[in-house]
């Protein structure tokens, strides 16, 4: 047994992804393995620019605890930010202040979160967000990315990490396991032919270590032009290195 297996066996799971429907693309199988797992939706999945933006939040809402609710995973164990879609780089601050006070209230010994990858600014943003938090609070369990599409040669790349390793976890989903991750997956209905090409297994998992210097190199980064999306990958990049010079400065200011 792995180690990933063995945390999600014997340990408490905290899940975060950035829209509805993250989780269930990217770590259904995990959410079926744990014994006590705790999910976090970051966003309402719902763009600004949207005209019945407000309609589309609730929807994408339920259809979140639909998917969740065939996953294991009951509402009360959902933690909904609501941040709005396509702006998490702008509320940095606000989201890793909420993230370090449920890292203290539920004491998780996994987390999960999306893979730093340019393939959205939201997960990337998320994901910066909960290694800020998880560093901040001295978590010392285990902390493991998953991936969910990126860019590569023109190509949209669904489930693989941009650059593999050999110590990456591929978690192969049985045939019930498959057939749980289908059936989550169904209720979002608002996202069908979004969702259609992403395979149901393998799920891929990295074990990472909350570290600023994969941050500061952030800007390696390539967003890809998606339909919609008109952050630029420089925004989102100043984002992450506004708060980590907060922090250096913070860190090295004298003491009285």
């Amino acid at each position: 047994m792995n180690e990933l297996a063995r945390g999600l066996r014997h340990g408490r799971l905290l899940a975060v992804g950035a829209h509805p429907d993250d989780l269930a693309l990217g770590t259904a199988g995990a959410l079926l393995r744990a014994v006590a797992a705790h999910t976090v939706v970051v966003t309402d999945g719902a763009p600004r620019h949207e005209p019945n933006y407000r309609l589309r939040a609730v929807r994408r809402r339920r259809e979140e605890l639909a998917a969740m609710e065939r996953l294991g995973i009951p509402a009360a164990r959902i933690t909904w930010l609501g941040h709005p879609d396509q702006q998490v780089h702008h509320r940095l601050e606000r989201l890793i202040r909420q993230l370090r006070r449920l890292l203290r209230r539920l004491r998780p010994t996994v987390l999960l979160v999306h893979a730093f990858e340019g393939g959205h600014p939201d997960h990337d943003a998320t994901a910066f967000a909960l290694h800020r938090a998880a560093q901040a609070e001295g978590f010392d369990g285990a902390l493991y990315s998953y991936p969910l599409y990126h860019r590569q040669r023109g190509e949209v790349v669904l489930s693989r990490f941009r650059t593999p390793r050999h110590e990456d976890r591929r978690l192969r989903l049985g045939y019930r396991q498959r057939r749980h991750k289908r059936h989550a997956l169904s209720a979002y209905r608002s996202q069908r032919t979004t969702l259609a090409p992403f395979p149901l297994s393998p799920e891929t998992y990295r074990r990472e270590h909350p570290d600023e210097q994969a941050w500061l190199n952030s800007q390696e980064s390539v967003y890809g032009p998606l339909p919609s999306i008109e952050v630029k990958e420089q925004a989102v990049t100043n984002a992450f290195h506004r708060i980590l010079h907060a922090a250096t400065t913070t860190d090295n200011a004298p003491h009285t």
